[in-house]
């Protein structure tokens, strides 16, 4: 059981043109687990977290409704941002009602902002925008119900003037955005090389719990000639975390981000986090993927020793990792360095909970120009299917497609062939905007779930656009299964 908590929040929030106090108490019973209350003041320009600030306010509000004259190439490619800003790097989250959200980092400017679908991903509205120090980044969502509550929250890297960082974590109501408060996981964080970055993620037990719901959050940041993985966990919805712990495993120097990711398996309650760093290839040291277990709920000092996934001989980074719903399977994809530009998307799985792991191989339908950046996502149903989406380089440095793939939870080595899933080619290739998002629907069945964002730049300016195997348009027709892609003209 997971114990119980009660929560006083007092928010100050600047809301247009004047000063809003809002007084939230809430009281449940979760059983033998408990903390004290406790009290948070924040006020949007001068909180107790100096220089956040939070939308609605007049010269931040993109266009409030974004729908069909927007569509760019054909109606599968559902604009979900501004197009007269640039924006991008995107994750989702959505609801079991369908309810879908992508927030996105508004690249130079400093703002995080989430916009939301309830026509599943046809046509997207601003949600809230949020600004804090001098630029906010790299956002990571996640959605919840708990004992009716709802809560979207957000990790993202706070950059201050001497380019330092800190990791913070946002909570919003998406039914009434003025109710939302903000932590700090981890401050102070000193900064050497600018062009690296945290890369926070994000995960729960919902909907496996529906009360006493926590948060799992995993992030690197630099250390001596390394980058160490740290974990923290929210028991109480986000208003507290515990102190992040370093999950490495050890400190072997490299050059190379670990660039961690997260996943919760709802079939042994247990949090998984891969991530890169050296490992012994049974002939060179080299860039290899590691998983880490904790089996009581990411508890501090609960975390297993690293398991290393991968023996390549070439550099394996930017792993993805996923758990099916009604096994203890798990399945951790990530890019194998062939010589540039041939990279390949390469499938690791488990059977048993991380116990023992087998290397399947390349994604189907590799390529020489390469495959990179994938993100996968997982059913929220026994007999469901895991989903991975990622970029299909073309010459072009900026020009790219978004490709799509699947496997049965009870066949985690029988992936589809993929799928071309945007219309343009036009996939960012800068930096790390290359990285497609994926999530699943619920509200759909798993053949037609999967959430796609990503970001494009057809110019002049990058953008982030959505698909699904099913959307459905304002005159009733549905695209189809996961072969045809939205195919069809509102």
């Amino acid at each position: 059981m997971k114990g119980q908590w009660t929560v006083a929040i007092v928010v100050m929030i600047l809301f247009g043109i004047g000063t809003t106090v809002v007084a939230v108490e809430s009281e449940f019973d979760r059983g033998t687990r408990g903390r004290s209350a406790s009290v948070a003041t924040l006020q949007s320009h001068q909180p107790s977290i100096a220089g956040l600030s939070v939308g609605p306010i007049a010269d931040q509000a993109p266009p409030t409704t974004l729908n069909s004259k927007f569509l760019k190439w054909l109606p599968s490619d559902a604009l979900v941002t501004n197009p007269t800003v640039d924006e991008g790097k995107p994750s989702v989250a959505s609801a079991p009602d369908g309810h879908l959200f992508v927030a996105v980092d508004e690249l130079g400017t400093g703002r995080i902002l989430i916009y939301h679908s309830t026509d599943n991903g046809f046509s997207w509205s601003w949600l809230i925008s949020f600004v804090h120090g001098s630029h906010s980044r790299n956002p990571a969502l996640a959605y919840i119900e708990n004992y009716g509550q709802k809560w979207l929250v957000f990790v993202y890297e706070l950059v201050t003037s001497d380019s330092s960082r800190s990791l913070q974590a946002i909570r919003v109501d998406p039914d009434d955005t003025s109710n939302w408060s903000s932590t700090t996981i981890d401050g102070g964080i000193v900064w050497t090389t600018p062009a690296n970055e945290l890369h926070p993620q994000i995960t729960t037990d919902f909907p496996d719990f529906t009360g006493g719901v926590y948060f799992y959050v995993t992030y690197a940041k630099p250390s001596i000639d390394y980058y160490p993985v740290f974990f923290a966990r929210s028991t109480d919805q986000a208003e507290t975390w515990s102190t992040p712990e370093n999950i490495t495993g050890g400190s072997e120097n490299t050059g190379l981000e670990s660039r961690p990711e997260i996943a919760y398996c709802a079939n042994n309650d247990d949090v998984y986090v891969a991530f890169s760093k050296p490992g012994w290839t049974g002939s060179v040291w080299a860039p290899q993927i590691w998983v880490t277990s904790n089996v009581n709920y990411g508890a501090t000092g609960a975390w297993g020793t690293p398991v290393q996934v991968t023996t390549s001989d070439r550099n394996d980074s930017d792993p993805a990792i996923a758990a099916a719903w009604d096994s203890n399977t798990i399945v951790v994809l990530n890019t194998t360095d062939y010589g540039a530009p041939d990279n390949d998307v390469q499938v690791s799985y488990s059977t048993d909970g991380g116990a023992n792991w087998d290397w399947w191989g390349s994604m189907p339908g590799w390529t020489y120009e390469g495959e990179s950046h994938v993100d996968v996502a997982a059913s929220h149903v026994a007999s469901g299917r895991f989903h991975a989406v990622y970029r299909h380089n073309l010459p072009n440095p900026d020009g790219g497609d978004v490709w799509y793939s699947w496997a049965n939870f009870d066949s985690p080595t029988a992936w589809s062939n993929p799928v071309d899933v945007d219309q343009g080619s036009t996939v960012s290739g800068y930096d790390y905007y290359p990285r497609p998002a994926i999530g699943i629907n619920p509200s759909l069945p798993p053949a037609n779930e999967a959430a796609i964002a990503w970001t494009s730049y057809a110019g002049p300016f990058y953008d982030v656009y959505f698909d699904s195997p099913s959307l459905i348009f304002a005159d009733g027709f549905e695209s189809g299964d996961q072969s045809e892609w939205s195919s069809v003209v509102p």
